[in-house]
């Protein structure tokens, strides 16, 4: 009987010749592959398509008599095909002690088993033994899952290319930029510190949430490692400093909705949701998780039965209306001694976390800015501005009393007005309807709002040859906006308020412009 070897290559040999497959020998059988498998360009290729490379890829040929599903290959070998930028594969034929093959199995050296030949390869170099890679066997199985349908070409030359998929230079890229990050699953490097304390172990539970702390520590030492383990000599070695994390990533993205009642629909706000390993290692009262907005943070601590909450607010910061009102609203809610927040943390649709927050006396209130923004909404709607009006804090403190005026206005409200007059003319017909013609503005965050009204109504003389009005009501005539920092023509104005007189004087209305 022929060498099994040889059997099995030639075997592979002419099934690719059967088909449009290139086969290619290595010559020296010390590379880790035995045929470099090289496929035609896809006919039919776009022009976009035109300068993909075909694809080729290296596989290692194993030949059997039995039908064990395993063989025992050397580090070496392994650690080429696991390595190799291009895709590779083992092809096992079984014979059963026959001539002809019986049996083909094609085994895809993927992600899964490249992390398991890395891994054990990484651990031979850790104990010394990188010169004696080639000593060093491990079993690779495989089963029927990995079996052709038949021994042909045609379903050798499918299994492979459809393994590699469409886009070989992909599959290249993805391959390298796995094979960069294979095993820093759990991180690049370790840290041992000491510390002391429970104040300073409650902080290092913090900075491990993603806090922005920091922590003094005794005895520092740093290494790198890959597939969990160490490198033999520290890249940082101290007696002592301060220890800050950086980029702690969250364990999930989620929404935090604030309630002042339990069937309220409440705020909802996106947010970050973070763990710790550290929990592991403390006793249950100091166990905590956290969760952070882009305005507050949340410290949960599960096993107490609380929830630290804290909020900040950059007063020069632009924000939605919308957000603005949200984020008030909630802060004032903290902010009061004693009251109770119920709150959702919203993961998905079928997953959520409820706690309470129980506010704490801050000692500013915030009722004033939260109505200037609460009325000046639906105003914003109304101007179709809705989009495009954002505010800052700090505006509605300046400005809350003049945006509230604004509103009230703009609702038909004219109790805050008082109109009273003289008549030039005591001849005039005071019978005749008067019509008060004004404006009102308001700087709302980027835009300046304003409204041309007439407050119409009958004169009713009181002392002293004063008239004031009766029966009157507010009308709104036009509506301006501006963006802030844009000038308003003076001219434009008049003329608008030109406009509004002659509409009224040629219904016999007594006109009186209020400047």
């Amino acid at each position: 009987m022929s060498d099994l070897g040889e059997m099995g290559e030639t075997t592979f040999h002419n099934l690719c010749v059967r088909t449009d497959m290139v086969a290619n020998k290595s010559l020296v059988d010390k590379m880790g592959w035995d045929f470099i498998v090289e496929f035609p360009f896809v006919p039919g290729c776009s022009l976009i398509d035109v300068h993909k490379s075909a694809a080729e890829c290296k596989v290692q040929v194993k030949a059997t008599r039995g039908r064990s599903k395993k063989i025992d290959i050397s580090l070496s070998n392994l650690r080429r095909l696991a390595t190799t930028p291009s895709p590779a594969f083992y092809v096992f034929i079984e014979f059963d002690g026959k001539e002809e093959a019986q049996r083909i199995y094609v085994l895809h050296v993927d992600e899964s088993l490249a992390f398991k030949i890395l891994k054990r390869v990484y651990k031979e170099i850790d104990a010394g033994n990188e010169d004696r890679l080639h000593k060093r066997k491990m079993t690779i199985r495989y089963s029927e899952e990995h079996r052709l349908e038949s021994v042909s070409g045609k379903d050798l030359k499918d299994k492979l290319l459809g393994d590699i998929g469409g886009d070989f230079s992909a599959y290249v890229e993805k391959k390298k930029e796995y094979l960069q990050s294979a095993g820093f699953e759990s991180g690049k490097v370790t840290i041992d510190f000491q510390t002391n304390g429970v104040e300073s172990v409650k902080s290092l539970i913090e900075m491990s949430l993603g806090a922005d702390r920091e922590v003094d520590v005794d005895k520092i030492t740093g290494f790198k490692k890959r597939f969990g383990y160490k490198e033999k000599d520290p890249m940082l070695d101290s007696q002592g400093g301060k220890l800050k994390m950086q980029d702690v990533k969250p364990a999930a993205q989620c929404r935090l909705v604030f309630k002042d009642k339990k069937i309220a629909p409440g705020f909802s706000f996106p947010c970050k949701f973070f763990t710790t390993p550290i929990n592991q290692f403390v006793p249950d009262e100091m166990k905590a998780a956290r969760v952070e907005g882009e305005f507050f943070e949340v410290f949960i601590y599960p096993h107490l039965g609380k929830a630290n909450c804290s909020f900040s607010l950059d007063a020069e910061k632009f924000l939605s209306l919308s957000d603005l009102y949200s984020v008030l609203s909630v802060m004032q809610w903290v902010g009061e001694d004693g009251k109770l927040l119920y709150c959702d943390l919203v993961f998905d649709a079928e997953s959520k976390m409820g706690f309470n927050v129980c506010g704490k006396e801050m000692g500013v209130s915030y009722l004033k800015e939260i109505e200037a923004v609460r009325k000046i909404i639906s105003v914003v709607a109304d101007f179709g501005l809705s989009s495009e009006v954002s505010a800052r804090l700090v505006d509605l403190v300046e400005y809350k009393d003049h945006i509230i005026e604004f509103a009230e206005y703009w609702s038909g409200n004219d109790r805050d007005i008082n109109v009273e007059f003289r008549l030039n003319d005591e001849s005039l017909d005071i019978d005749a309807p008067v019509v008060c013609v004004l404006i009102s503005t308001a700087p709302v965050g980027n835009y300046k709002l304003g409204a041309f009204y007439t407050l119409q109504g009958e004169a009713c003389k009181k002392d002293n040859g004063v008239y004031a009005l009766k029966d009157r009501r507010l009308v709104l005539e036009e509506k301006m906006a501006v963006k802030q920092g844009e000038a308003v023509k003076q001219e434009d104005l008049d003329e608008e308020k030109r406009r509004i007189e002659e509409k009224y004087h040629k219904q016999g209305c007594h006109v009186i412009v209020i400047e």
